[in-house]
């Protein structure tokens, strides 16, 4: 069981970690004006 919850964040430690933190911080820093990454 531990295996398998760890397994998701083994396969993509980078992902989850640059896609969901990375989208909620840049959009509270600065506005999709400021971040044409963002759009």
């Amino acid at each position: 069981m531990v295996m398998t919850a760890v397994a998701p964040f083994v396969v993509a430690p980078g992902d989850l970690q640059a896609v969901p933190p990375a989208a909620a911080s840049r959009d509270s820093i600065a506005p999709d004006t400021s971040n044409p990454r963002t759009r």
